[in-house]
Formats: structure tokens, sequence, C-alpha cells
């Protein structure tokens, strides 16, 4: 299992030198790990009962002694030790459901910096489903070296008659057989679009509650609608509230503090309404207030969107530049009632399969660390972008831009 501690540690680490050095005009460090690890297939299997190669890159960036390459197969794919290479007690899945397959290791003895060493490793697929494999090199501290102790990682799906490969999430794989799956079956790439968009906000916990009004000609988006000072006020107006929470790793719930929250009228074509934007409060409440008017004479088809963006932070998916992390509350509430009041409560799982869910605990580490600084009498920090999540161990800070490739496990202390 990765070193959650170090990945904390990092993380906090990462930020504070950013912080501080972006201060003081000097380049923060941390940007990279000691030792870069790229696992890539250089001969790809086609499904279930077929075999592959994998490429495993070690590149150094500071030279060290004593150095120890380990190899872990999980899931339905399994290997045997390349020569080279020593046989070793398999290790407990970091995944859990996954049956660890194979574990190999072969002392590197030094590792000179910037020279990279390349191993190739057969494989084969057994069975479908998922299966992952990590290279891990480790090093035990000296007086002229630090210790050493970093992780590539790379995920695969296995299907009948293909294998999808990712170093970035197990999300990932799953876009990846979806857009696969859809084209094959002839979807028009706006289908493919917005069913792909739902599989990457999917996976928090929803509560929703609908409080009606108690009146006897309440309908859904049929009345006229007056807004006076540019507040909604009238017949169709209608409130939408909630909390949005996180989980941490040991399963405790936390607010998402001053986060984006959209509300969304779903519609029958391939692009849905946005209707207004708001921010949760200290609390991680929102509230917003809007019209009911879905244009044809119904009520709108609302959910929630939370996008993990807010004043401090913003948290990026790496393998989709540009685009934040965002959860929502799919399905829609369907032809609201004028006047109504809709709670919606999202809560962000901790599940690793879901790195839109644990993006909202990487937001709100930083965004802690950020405001903390108000109670010290200090201005907010430069907004910190985080690229989310990767294939390996830790997490690295470079003039403003913190990739994240672990988790950055939340601590309220």
């Amino acid at each position: 299992m990765m070193n959650k501690t170090r990945i904390l540690t990092l993380g906090v680490l990462a930020l504070c030198i950013g912080c501080v050095r972006a201060g003081l005009g000097q380049e923060p460090v941390l940007d990279r790990p000691l030792v870069e690890i790229a696992i890539e297939p250089v001969q790809s299997p086609t499904g279930v009962g077929t075999r592959g190669t994998f490429s495993v890159v070690v590149l150094p960036h500071e030279s060290f002694e004593d150095v120890r390459l380990s190899v872990s197969f999980a899931g339905g794919m399994q290997a045997e030790p390349p020569s080279g290479f020593e046989s070793a007690a398999p290790v407990t899945p970091f995944i859990s459901g996954l049956e660890a397959s194979s574990h190999f290791f072969r002392r590197l003895g030094s590792l000179a910096s910037e020279r990279p060493d390349t191993f190739l490793i057969d494989f084969r697929v057994v069975r479908p489903g998922l299966a992952y494999v990590v290279a891990s090199v480790q090093s035990p501290a000296a007086a002229d070296q630090p210790t050493l102790a970093e992780n590539g990682l790379l995920y695969a799906l296995v299907a009948q008659d293909s294998v999808y490969f990712s170093s970035q999430s197990i999300l990932d794989l799953r876009v990846q057989a979806m857009r696969d799956s859809l084209t094959r079956a002839g979807a028009q790439d706006s289908v493919i679009q917005k069913l792909i968009q739902a599989l990457k906000r999917g996976g928090a916990r929803v509560e929703k509650q609908i409080t009606r009004p108690d009146t006897a000609d309440a309908r859904g988006g049929t009345g006229e609608f007056e807004s006076g000072d540019g507040s909604w006020a009238g017949p169709l107006a209608v409130t939408a509230q909630g909390t949005v929470r996180f989980t941490d790793v040991n399963g405790a719930v936390f607010p998402v503090r001053f986060v984006t929250v959209q509300i969304w009228d779903e519609e029958a074509g391939p692009v849905d309404q946005l209707v207004t934007t708001t921010t949760t409060d200290a609390n991680g409440n929102y509230s917003a207030v809007f019209d009911d008017n879905d244009g044809d004479g119904t009520g709108r088809d609302i959910y929630v969107v939370v996008v993990a963006q807010g004043a401090t932070v913003e948290v990026e998916d790496v393998s989709a530049p540009g685009s934040l992390w965002s959860m929502d509350s799919q399905p829609a509430i369907i032809d609201v009632v004028d006047g109504s009041a809709l709670t919606i409560n999202l809560t962000a799982s901790n599940d690793l399969a879901q790195p839109n869910n644990v993006a909202f605990e990487a937001y709100e580490s930083i965004n802690y660390l950020s405001r903390y600084l108000l109670t010290l009498g200090e201005p907010l920090p430069a907004l910190v972008a985080v690229a989310y999540p990767g294939g390996g161990d830790g997490s690295f800070y470079n003039g403003g831009a913190q990739r994240g490739v672990d988790p950055i496990w939340w601590t309220p202390h």
C-alpha cells in the first residue's frame, strides 16, 4: 500500500514552500519525484488468453546506492519473473476485491542521476475485470542520500476481446471502455459525450428532499414571474439548497467550503441548461433561488453539479487538461412544482476508483491551509491549481501548479 503519511506531508509541505517562496521571488521545489517510473505496454494484449509486454523505465533525478526494484501484479494479469529478477511472496493489493497474482524484485545496486534504465516484462491476461501493475524502487537512507521510495502504476481493464490501460485512474479506463462500446454501437458523438460526462460526475452519496408549496394552484412552470430588484420572487420561484461534504480516508465526513455549486436544468437534447451558480459557505451549505420556467409549460428538471473550484484552489482532471473534477446529483428532479424547496445534499466518497470524488478531499486540504492564513492576518495566497490523480506516489508543486499524483490526504490538524 502506498504511504499515506508521506503523501500528506508532501502535499502540505509543497503548498507551504510554494506559497513562501513565491512571496520571496524564489523558484519552488518538490516539482518532481526523486525517481520517475513509467510503465507502458509495448506489446498490447487483445483480450483474455492473450499475452503482452510492459516496459518499465526508471529515471533517477539524483544518484542512489543499494536500490531495489519490485514489480507486483494484481487482478487478471500475471507474469513470471524476467531474467535477473527473483520471485517473492505477493503483496496485499491496495484495491479492495483484487487478488495479488505476481510479485518479483531485482537488486539494481547503483542508480546514476538522469541515466534511465529500462526493463521488459512479459505478462498474460487470464480473466476479465480490473487489474494493475505497480513498480517500486526503494533504498535505505545513507549519509549522502535520502530515503528512496517511489512508485509507478498502470491500471488495466480487461474485457473479453480488448484491454484498456491508464496511468491516471480506474475511472479513465471506464471512460475508454464506454466510448469504445458506444462508438461501435453507432451512437452520436453528442450522446457519447453526455454519457461520459455523467460517468465522470458520478459516485457521490446524494440525499434529496422535496417540499412542495401548500397552495392549491401550484403548477410546474406555468405562471408569470416578476423579478423586481433582480432577486427571484414570484409564483415560479424555486429554492435549491443543501450541504456539500467529502469523506476522508478514515471514513469521517467534513464540509467542502467555498466551492462552486451549479444548478442545472436537464434537457432532452445533448446540452443541458445552466440555471444559476452559487458557492458553499464556511459550513459547506449552499442556497439558490431561481425561476421554474422550463420553456414548455412544465417545471424545470433540476440537478446539482459541484465543481472542485474556489478562490484558493481548483482540481483538474489530469487526463483531460482544462477540465475540472466535479460530482452531480443525477438523476434530475423532474417537473419541479412552482414554489418548491429542493434540498439536495452531496457527499463525495473516498473511493480511489472515483477520482472525481477524492478530488474534493484534495480541494479542501489546500483550501483549509490557504484560509488558515486569514486567521493570521494574512491575505489568501494565489490560486493553487492541482492536476489529479496520476500513476505514481507523492504530490509536487511548481509555480502555482500542484500535481497530486496520489490523494492529498486530509487532516484537520
